[in-house]
């Protein structure tokens, strides 16, 4: 058995880095385009189509919203119940970074505290204060009753009792969770018999090392789930194979308009999206003009909708 997740004292921090499937965008309205990336990224996710649409509000940037997308998913279902602080997620995704805004909500619902604490626990942390600290330093912000931290003696005691650092752990993550003295969870520990057994007497929920925790991904070839040990696992198994994904769109961006990878990497480190460079061939195709000339006026802000206009009369 491992270190119960739902209530370790420092919880880990989620690295979560994910792209999502590349998503058609036609030349055309740019208002449809943001539809149909909202339409795909809400399938691939489970997130509803407003949904999506508001974390691009919020966020402005659709590069952004899809490395994030599963990460916003797992956020918004930790608040689903909290109305108040589902609406407020959103203003903290335009201020803060995904992975950090998801580490403070999880950490906030393992023990129990208010979620209009994440404000403040994220400007502490974007002052340069180290997560875990700011975590850890959060919990004095929760009132107890009976539980209080186990000093170096004590924990010294109950190894020499036969306890293993394991069993310490377990039982300090209950005795927070309960809001119960550590020494009763031993003493309840020492009448069962096994960890399962005290987690069933106190409807305290162990996370074992053996489960697995599935991710499903709309592909283009239908439904795909990915199953993995761990949530940041399973992401990580999915932006590789999305990656394979992007790569294989890239070569045929390439092959379609006679493009070279080195041209295509060109375009890419001056800031445009593949979806950019495919939509400025096809018009060059269609116009005479060169892709060259197309992408600077993309790049100084014009939709495709106006430059498409400006060349087509």
């Amino acid at each position: 058995m491992r270190l119960p997740k739902r209530n370790s004292i420092i919880i880990a921090i989620c690295l979560i880095a994910l792209s999502a499937a590349a998503a058609a965008w036609a030349v055309g309205n740019d208002k449809s385009a943001d539809n149909q990336l909202a339409i795909d990224l809400a399938a691939m996710s489970g997130l509803s189509k407003n949904t999506v649409l508001e974390l691009y509000d919020a966020i402005g940037d659709w590069d952004t919203v899809r490395q994030n997308i599963f990460v916003y998913k797992k956020m918004l279902d930790t608040l689903e119940k909290d109305q108040a602080a589902y609406k407020e997620a959103f203003g903290l995704i335009a201020k803060y970074k995904a992975e950090d805004i998801l580490a403070v909500y999880e950490f906030l619902a393992a023990n129990g505290l208010d979620f209009t604490l994440a404000g403040d626990l994220l400007a502490e942390q974007a002052k340069g204060t180290e997560m875990e600290l700011v975590l850890s330093n959060a919990l004095s912000m929760k009132d107890f009753n009976f539980y209080k931290p186990a000093d170096k003696a004590l924990v010294r005691s109950w190894i020499y009792s036969g306890f293993t650092p394991q069993d310490i752990l377990n039982a300090d993550s209950i005795a927070r969770a309960k809001d119960m003295d550590i020494s009763k969870v031993f003493e309840v520990k020492t009448q069962l018999g096994t960890w399962e057994e005290v987690g069933n007497q106190l409807a305290y929920e162990f996370v074992y090392a053996d489960d697995t925790v599935t991710l499903n991904i709309k592909r283009a070839g239908g439904n795909q789930t990915i199953a993995a040990e761990n949530y940041e696992a399973a992401v990580k198994i999915a932006n590789a194979e999305v990656d394979k994904e992007k790569e294989k769109i890239e070569q045929e961006v390439c092959r379609k308009y006679n493009l070279s990878i080195t041209q295509l990497g060109k375009y890419k480190a001056d800031g445009f999206s593949v979806w950019d460079v495919q939509n400025a061939a096809r018009l060059a195709e269609q116009s005479g003009a060169s892709m060259d000339e197309i992408l600077q006026e993309r790049k100084a802000g014009k939709s495709w909708e106006e430059i498409i206009n400006s060349y087509s009369g």
